[in-house]
């Protein structure tokens, strides 16, 4: 673990002598002697403090115990996900899935899950590989694949992403921090069925909402979803939940 209040909670419940406010000047300290960072992230679940051993940090573990540290979970996401934002976003998404109790297994450390596939670049078709951000997988053996998005990336970004999940599934889901990032992400969605022709899309179904409404419903039942989109049924248009 890596956030500041799940070490604390730990830290307090191994060891009820330590008082909170004792743990926060010592974690500051060692900060300040480039033994830790902290890093401040904000993400749809709210800001958080992120705490990992430096350089410094991770020789004075070595020295004391004779083999290097484990990767902190910090370095860990970021390393998969590109950015501590990012990737703690993802986490907590699937924290909250997993909360549900919907799901035999919710998987968001995805990267060596690569899934081989086509994608079209003018006359030829190279191979690629699509990587969703989770993996749920359900009792009986359904998956489902959800993609956390901040609307940060380009629309060509996006087109790829899409062409490429659409020789794999036939539901995608995209969850993005909040309402007003999920109607731009399904403006996103909108503008590639118009691309790609809806008629074209037989079967395949996409699916947006904020991060904060899985926490009100189930993520199997599509009025949890804010956007629905069912191209080769409705076109460019999607089907709204209130």
């Amino acid at each position: 673990m890596s956030i500041y209040t799940e070490i604390k909670d730990k830290i307090l419940t191994e060891n009820p002598t330590i008082t909170d406010s004792a743990l926060r000047t010592a974690t500051g300290v060692l900060v300040n002697k480039t033994i830790l960072s902290k890093n401040k992230i904000n993400i749809w679940a709210g800001q958080r403090d992120v705490i990992m051993l430096r350089v410094f940090g991770k020789r004075i573990y070595l020295d004391k115990y004779g083999k290097p540290p484990a990767e902190a979970e910090g370095e860990k996401l970021k390393r998969e996900h590109s950015s501590l934002e990012h990737g703690y976003g993802i986490k907590f998404v699937a924290d909250t899935i997993t909360a549900s109790g919907e799901f035999k297994e919710v998987i968001y450390e995805t990267r060596k899950m690569q899934m081989p596939t086509k994608t079209e670049s003018g006359k030829d078709r190279k191979a690629s590989n699509y990587i969703p951000d989770i993996i749920c997988r359900t009792q009986n053996g359904r998956e489902m694949y959800i993609e956390y998005e901040t609307v940060k990336a380009t629309q060509t970004y996006i087109n790829q992403k899409l062409s490429k999940a659409l020789s794999i599934v036939s539901d995608l889901y995209f969850v993005c921090p909040n309402a007003e990032l999920s109607e731009k992400m399904a403006e996103q969605i909108k503008k590639w069925i118009q691309g790609r022709g809806a008629k074209t899309l037989y079967g395949f179904k996409v699916r947006v909402t904020s991060a904060k409404s899985l926490t009100n419903g189930n993520i199997l039942k599509d009025n949890t979803w804010r956007y629905m989109f069912n191209p080769s049924k409705n076109g460019v248009e999607p089907t709204l939940n209130y």
